[in-house]
């Protein structure tokens, strides 16, 4: 179920309780947060989404302060400029000071923003208040934008975004006027958490259909992760097939330079960035990675034929390319610029560097179906599929939201 996300930044009490009480009486699913500083408000702000948000013209600009006469204002100038905020649908600038009523609207104005006089004991603003808080809640609605903990994607439907859709979710497909892309909504209750989800493929591999596909889910449905499952090549005698890596750091091996050394034989220097995993989603994840009974039950999972040796869960860096390798001597080049490297695939580095241009955590977790050499096959694409999900499922619960 949709959810309208309120927060009031107002020092005074009576006001607060006036506003909470109006929005509650409209029977819409809703959250209402408050704060009495601009400070706390603007750090509420950088962690959490709020699709409305009303702002007093007078308000302290810290807890041990008064309130400044129009800091209101200035509260909303810098959360405007503040690119670790997303910024409300629907911002609303409140007052209930007589005296200051014009010089408080033409500030209003000049920021495109309405102003809203709210006096408790007052009927007049209750209509206003009431009515752009529906018409809010079904922009909401309809773009499903603040319902989302996690987003899912995939290269393939099949056997990757299959896979996931396995896991019991209660998923419900949706599209969206206007977007080619088929999203699953779902719900994951673990931990004593219910964790919003969604899922949904790429149009094909590789890295531009999933950099497209990873912004366009980030800036639509806001979700605090990406989450980059499915499948990889891995490194022998690094990894088992089936294995689960978790990417520490991704880059894209074939970024570089092609030229020729003294002798004219062509060599290619590597001028690859790399993106990086959070350090504490790294912790989360290897802690999870390394628990036997985890690791039990995604083996015990899987009725069907399985690779021989055990199932292990990695941490350690991941290479993106644009070529499908089958060929040794190509893996060896690889792991020249990164002797720790455990995994290549196509899409982890877009995903990753998508999620830093739209403020979002990113974790990339994918399973080993082949060695990229002369043997590969699609024989183990749906085991390491399953294992990729199934170990996302362990995870998700163990994630800071």
């Amino acid at each position: 179920m949709t959810t309208l996300r309120v927060l009031v930044v107002d020092d005074e009490h009576e006001k607060v309780v006036a506003i909470s009480t109006e929005l509650n009486k409209l029977g819409l699913p809703i959250h209402i947060e408050s704060r009495t500083d601009a400070a706390s408000a603007r750090r509420l702000l950088q962690s959490e989404r709020f699709d409305l948000v009303l702002i007093d013209v007078s308000l302290p600009d810290a807890l041990d302060t008064g309130p400044s006469p129009m800091a209101g204002f200035d509260f909303y100038d810098l959360i405007s400029i503040d690119d670790q905020i997303y910024i409300p649908r629907s911002i609303l600038f409140i007052t209930a000071k007589e005296d200051k009523l014009e010089e408080s609207r033409a500030e209003a104005n000049a920021r495109g923003v309405e102003l809203c006089e709210v006096h408790p004991a007052s009927e007049i603003w209750r209509p206003f208040l009431a009515a752009r808080a529906r018409l809010v809640y079904r922009h909401v609605k309809s773009e499903g934008s603040t319902d989302v903990d996690v987003a899912v994607i995939t290269a393939m439907r099949t056997p990757e975004l299959s896979e996931v859709l396995a896991l019991d979710y209660g998923w419900q497909r949706k599209r969206f006027p206007g977007d080619p892309s088929t999203y699953h909504f779902g719900v994951a209750t673990t931990d004593g958490r219910s964790i919003k989800v969604v899922a949904v493929a790429a149009s094909r591999k590789g890295m531009s259909a999933s950099a497209a596909v990873a912004a366009k889910v980030a800036t639509k449905l806001k979700p605090k992760y990406l989450v980059m499952l499915g499948i990889c090549a891995g490194i022998p005698g690094k990894t088992n097939l089936g294995d689960v890596i978790v990417a520490s750091s991704t880059w894209d091996w074939g970024s570089g330079k092609h030229t020729q050394d003294e002798s004219g034989s062509v060599v290619f220097k590597t001028g690859a960035l790399q993106s990086t995993l959070d350090p504490t989603l790294l912790e989360i994840a290897r802690d999870v990675g390394e628990e036997l009974e985890v690791r039990q039950k995604i083996r015990a999972g899987w009725t069907a034929a399985m690779p021989a040796g055990e199932f292990s869960v990695h941490a350690g860096p991941m290479a993106t390319g644009a070529s499908v390798l089958a060929h040794e001597g190509l893996v060896e080049g690889i792991v020249d610029q990164n002797r720790d490297v455990l995994g290549i695939e196509m899409e982890a580095y877009a995903v990753m560097a998508a999620a830093e241009s739209c403020k979002c955590g990113a974790i990339v977790l994918k399973s080993v179906c082949d060695y990229a050499d002369a043997s590969k096959s699609d024989d183990w694409q749906k085991y390491a599929a399953y294992t990729s999900a199934m170990f996302f499922s362990h995870l998700i619960g163990k994630l800071p939201l």
